[in-house]
């Protein structure tokens, strides 16, 4: 609530003009100067358009055991030295890569740390095939971050996984190194580069959530990317543009103007402000959490994903899709046509219905098993998470050989 509102209209006649002349002051200061911390309590979901619910995502755990660890990685040299005289907004990219601090949690060093070593040793009581702890490394969708899978992470490390799971760079470190612009290939480069740094170069299970799609497919693919035996793809951005963004001139408009310096930042945040107002889009003061969500759509390589999931469709990896018919972000025929793409079917399907109860079962034949939920939303591995978690750790299981 603006500063004043709650005073109007409650006194008696005199003085009113005056009170509501503060009111509407108010109200225009609010306006056009957003508050960027506001806190409040629905969050947005990846693009201009879309609000997800309290109860899709609660990230406030109550207690949340792991340790925020941070690595700054220099990252993107190549691609920098590229695109520095061809794409707009990388003129002043850094050709010898730039710095990027990266946040994360890593729940096989907090183990480590605890005095309990990641791998189990025969004196612990434990047998041979549970020495080695599985390793499951989470991308987030963007805006996005590790304790957005609050019940996955905490489920995998009691069953005897390890976890390591990154944040992406936000919006403030875009102003401040006014290079980096969340597009897939930088992700892709950051990511791998990130997970070098601290030492893995295989894992045996990628999970990725909305546009993280875009880069832990390219991840895998590549020639000296991430060796995975297994993949998750939870709520997957797709091949195509999204019908929400639409009219798709708009913010790609609002995308090249905040690439320019100066006062383009500012003057885009309120166009994008007065847009979802005027078309009555669900309405977050937090304006960086909307531009991140729209960048990150916008400049995901859709073309490469499309070739990175036949690849993957070639490779008969192990996957399991996860898609939801009221994702609030993600086209529900988008989702379905990416299902034969990546090498899964209708036959192999999953379908549960709003009360997460299993009106079709799947033939179980293929290395792609598909997830269909009629009412799961956006996050729905957290709505569904009594169903998604079990199967994820039943496709890991297989794949390393445990019981």
């Amino acid at each position: 609530r603006c500063p004043g509102s709650a005073n109007f209209g409650t006194t008696a006649a005199a003085g009113s003009t005056q009170r509501r002349h503060d009111y509407l002051t108010s109200r225009r200061w609010c306006l056009l100067h957003p508050p960027r911390d506001l806190v409040v309590g629905r969050r947005w979901a990846h693009a201009t358009t879309i609000l997800h619910d309290v109860d899709e995502c609660d990230t406030q755990v109550a207690h949340w055991p792991y340790t925020e660890r941070c690595v700054t990685v220099t990252t993107c040299a190549d691609i920098y030295r590229k695109w520095r005289g061809s794409r707009h907004g990388y003129a002043t990219a850094p050709p010898e890569g730039l710095p990027v601090p990266v946040t994360y949690v890593h729940t096989g060093m907090d183990r480590v740390e605890r005095g309990r070593n990641s791998s189990a040793r025969a004196s612990d009581g434990g047998d041979s095939s549970d020495r080695r702890r599985p390793l499951v490394v989470i991308l987030s969708g963007a805006p996005g971050n590790y304790k957005d899978f609050s019940y996955l992470i905490p489920y995998l490390d009691r069953n005897g996984c390890d976890v390591v799971s990154p944040v992406w760079p936000d919006l403030a470190f875009s102003r401040k190194s006014g290079c980096w612009w969340h597009s897939s290939q930088e992700k892709t480069n950051l990511a791998l580069d990130f997970l070098r740094t601290i030492g893995i170069k295989e894992a045996d299970m990628l999970v990725a959530h909305s546009s993280g799609s875009y880069p832990a497919l390219r991840m895998i693919n590549n020639e000296h990317g991430l060796k995975v035996k297994s993949l998750v793809l939870l709520a997957p951005a797709g091949h195509k543009p999204l019908t929400k963004m639409n009219p798709h001139w708009f913010p790609q408009l609002l995308s090249w103007l905040y690439m320019r310096p100066g006062p383009y930042q500012r003057i885009v945040e309120l166009m994008g402000l007065a847009f979802l107002t005027v078309t009555r889009h669900p309405l977050h003061r937090n304006m960086d959490n909307v531009l991140l969500a729209m960048k990150a759509m916008l400049h995901a390589d859709k073309p490469q994903l499309k070739k990175d999931a036949e690849a993957v469709a070639a490779r008969k990896l192990p996957t399991l899709v996860a898609i939801s018919d009221n994702d609030k972000l993600i086209d529900l025929s988008t989702s379905l046509e990416l299902v034969p793409i990546i090498g899964g079917s209708s036959d192999n399907t999953w379908y549960y219905d709003q009360d997460k109860r299993l009106k079709q079962k799947g033939n179980g034949n293929g290395p792609v098993k598909t997830l269909r939920f009629e009412k799961g939303t956006h996050y729905l591995f957290t709505r569904c998470a009594d169903i998604i978690n079990p199967e994820i750790l039943n496709l890991l299981n297989r794949t390393v050989g445990r019981n």
